[in-house]
């Protein structure tokens, strides 16, 4: 108490004027009309920009939460799209309606790497949220990778950054098939194997997923050719594609869930046991 009493002693001439200050500022404002409206609109324009500034505080602090409700929103509207696609006609049906169904579910990216040769990604969905291994991962751009392992709450993902991982595409302007493999280099490359020196294939073409798979549906965009590079002495073309996903900033995916995965793959394995 007593260092309080000396605090107040010590500024007493500060807390005078102070109080002087404010007694002379009522009896301007209080003085006449003019000095009124003055005060009160210089009130107003101050209170407006503390009340903006909370305001973008605030906007700032529910970005994540409205961010949240887009993802999701956007999870709904493709789910929607792709059961009216289902009951459309095969003429005007962007996927055969023989096709499997494929919808999705959104997830955070939780963990990543890009500058290993098994580049990995870490989700937040698992097991209970209906993850499960060999779903396709895509994003708002294209292709991102295949789930690997699962937990209860989360997923590894296996990137097309990863040398282990092999995805079917095919070139979107003649269909032809091939395979994209990552080097080893940057993130942002990978290489469209397989395609023969004949087949028209120039920089600026789009690489797509064949959709011949219980994992990712056809079209999804995979890469553009960045480069071209043919030899008659060579049975195949070196492709470079640049990526459409950029590993360096992914924040929000899509797993693929295929309705009829399981039997697909039961059929496939059972066609491959025969050729055994």
């Amino acid at each position: 108490m007593s260092a309080l009493l000396r605090f107040f002693v010590r500024f007493s001439a500060f807390f005078e004027f102070a109080l002087l200050e404010l007694i002379a500022l009522l009896l301007i404002i209080n003085g006449g009309a003019f000095q009124q409206s003055v005060f009160y609109r210089a009130n107003t324009a101050m209170v407006g920009s503390i009340h903006a500034a909370m305001s973008v505080c605030t906007d700032y602090f529910g970005l994540q939460e409205a961010n949240a409700r887009l993802v999701a929103e956007n999870e709904q509207l493709l789910n929607r799209i792709a059961a009216l696609e289902a009951r459309l006609p095969l003429s005007d049906s962007i996927v055969p309606t023989t096709a499997p169904h494929y919808f999705t579910r959104s997830a955070t990216v939780v963990y990543s790497t890009v500058n290993r040769i098994q580049n990995l990604i870490i989700i937040d969905r698992g097991s209970a949220d209906g993850i499960a291994v060999n779903m396709g991962v895509v994003s708002a751009d294209g292709v991102v990778g295949v789930v690997d392992v699962v937990s209860k709450h989360y997923a590894v993902v296996m990137p097309i950054i990863n040398t282990n991982l092999q995805v079917s595409g095919r070139v979107a302007k003649n269909g032809y098939l091939g395979s994209v493999r990552w080097t080893g280099l940057a993130p942002e490359f990978a290489s469209l194997t397989e395609i023969p020196p004949h087949v028209d294939v120039a920089v600026g073409d789009t690489v797509v997923t064949s959709g011949y798979s219980a994992i990712f549906a056809g079209d999804v965009p995979i890469g553009v050719v960045d480069r071209v590079v043919t030899n008659d002495n060579r049975p195949f073309s070196d492709i470079t594609l640049r990526l459409m996903v950029n590993y360096r900033t992914l924040e929000h995916v899509h797993v693929v869930d295929c309705a009829n995965r399981d039997e697909l793959l039961s059929l496939v394995d059972s066609v491959q046991n025969v050729k055994k």
